[in-house]
């Protein structure tokens, strides 16, 4: 078995030194056009597997200009030597700094994704003023890049986050582009693990909750992952509460209504007199779902109603009609209809039941349905 090759080819020497001086002499004229030429023969050297690291002076100086196709080469040949050799890192590190207070979005933000790429212990204590400065940013794209360097800071060093930087995600939860919050509030939750995460306040939470809906649907889970902590602390805020989580069971998405169908439930249980109310508002839009759904997530729904049945007995019996096997079900979906329709089954409906379904149990599964029924 060959050993698989990791070394690097041999440096150019000749090579460098030509390149050097060409991009020096780009820099002194002021030439951009060399600049970009030379810069591209050292990033293909580089990416074919030449050691160019001896350019990392001259291209430091290169790093101090306004064009953008220069810079992104500029930042691909430092973050690739800068990883490994401490003396680059340092000058690489300088250049990011920098580039930070460019006055040009995009260069803030490259920088800074720059810097997380070449992060470490030794580092980290460089990131914390260009991390703050980044998450008060006005591009929310800055803003962004800022908040995922918080969370590679805290995977490298978490002891040198500070107080300011929680504040300022903690502020970013409520901003005003949607996608700012989610991952402001993702990052602060991971800071707050060894606490058992992130607990929303009511301010933020009423805040998250009266935008919800410009919220992706994965991420209205997370949120309502989130609600499903907090306890009211009035019967008033209850109803609030509940009025503002309303509008997610009209949505066709089941993670989000079974969300909502968990956090009354939870929250009920210090005020029952509701729980009936609960009860009756999550019915329709749990059998609005069964309609044109895959059988993975039929089957999922089949055992949350089985579940509430238990729970309330009466509240799908006159629904037992949507719970009908159907040909084309897989076997593990049919067992499922079944033994909910059993446990729905009463003295009025049974025949109905068993008149409807009897052909199809006897010609698909081995089970008889008035076995299943006496149970």
């Amino acid at each position: 078995m060959t050993e698989e090759a990791t070394t690097e080819a041999p440096p150019l020497s000749g090579e460098i030194l030509t390149l050097r001086q060409a991009l020096l002499d780009a820099l002194h004229t002021r030439n951009e056009k060399a600049q970009g030429d030379v810069l591209k023969r050292v990033v293909l050297s580089m990416v074919s597997g030449h050691d160019m690291s001896e350019m990392m002076d001259s291209v430091v100086m290169a790093s101090r200009t306004n064009n953008m196709s220069h810079k992104k080469m500029i930042f691909l040949y430092m973050q690739t030597y800068a990883r490994h050799n401490p003396s680059s890192a340092l000058m690489a590190v300088g250049s990011f700094l920098s580039d930070c207070h460019a006055s040009t979005p995009a260069v803030k933000g490259m920088a800074l994704r720059s810097l997380c790429s070449m992060l470490s212990p030794e580092l980290a204590e460089h990131m914390i003023k260009p991390i703050e400065k980044g998450l008060q940013d006005p591009n929310s794209s800055v803003r962004q890049i800022a908040i995922i360097a918080v969370a590679k800071l805290n995977s490298v060093a978490p002891t040198v986050i500070n107080n300011g930087i929680i504040s300022y995600l903690t502020d970013l939860i409520v901003s005003s582009d949607t996608r700012v919050n989610i991952n402001a509030l993702r990052v602060i939750d991971e800071l707050y693990a060894s606490k058992g995460g992130y607990t929303l306040n009511r301010q933020i939470m009423i805040q998250l909750l009266s935008k919800i809906q410009f919220f992706s649907p994965w991420n209205q889970c997370y949120i309502l992952e989130h609600v499903a902590k907090y306890e009211p602390t009035s019967a008033e805020e209850l109803i609030g509460l509940m009025n503002l989580l309303d509008s997610r069971l009209a949505t066709h998405n089941s993670g989000i209504i079974f969300a909502c169908v968990q956090i009354f439930l939870k929250w009920t249980r210090v005020y029952p007199e509701y729980r009936k109310s609960v009860y009756y508002r999550i019915r329709h839009p749990i059998l609005s779902l069964l309609s044109g759904t895959i059988p993975e997530i039929e089957f999922s729904i089949i055992s949350h109603i089985s579940a509430l049945s238990e729970h309330a007995p009466g509240l799908f019996k006159k629904e037992f009609k949507y719970f009908y096997v159907c040909v084309n079900d897989p076997e593990y979906l049919k067992i499922a209809k079944v033994q909910l329709l059993a446990s729905l089954a009463s003295p009025t409906t049974t025949r109905e039941i068993i008149s409807e379904m009897e052909c199809v149990f006897f010609l698909l599964i081995s089970v008889s349905p008035f076995q299943l029924i006496k149970k």
